[in-house]
């Protein structure tokens, strides 16, 4: 029996859904930003929250782009080919964050 093999994308990048979408490098999940109604709500998969129950929540954003910069800012990384005056100190969209029970829990 042939199996193929198939081959994982190993840069660093976001890989993007309709609802979640994951910044990963080769061997570590950086952050994810996941929609909830309107918003976008961004999470730094690297550190945990004050809780420590979950990831630590960077915010609640209105645009997709605001959110993905407040991961890239709180990890340190940035997908593979972006120049590094793309990302600004201050991200776009940021909305007061909800409660902290909206926090997803970490998977251990």
């Amino acid at each position: 029996m042939y199996r193929r093999k198939i081959e994982r994308d190993r840069t660093t990048g976001w890989r993007d859904s309709f609802n979640i979408c994951a910044l990963s490098e080769e061997e570590r999940h950086l952050g994810h930003i996941v929609r909830k109604g309107r918003f976008w709500n961004a999470f730094d998969s690297t550190h945990l929250n004050d809780a420590r129950d979950g990831f630590r929540h960077l915010g609640s954003f209105l645009s997709v782009l605001g959110a993905k910069h407040a991961v890239e800012q709180a990890t340190g990384c940035r997908p593979s080919g972006t120049p590094a005056q793309a990302l600004s100190p201050a991200a776009p969209g940021l909305i007061p964050a909800p409660a902290a029970s909206d926090s997803i829990p970490a998977v251990h």
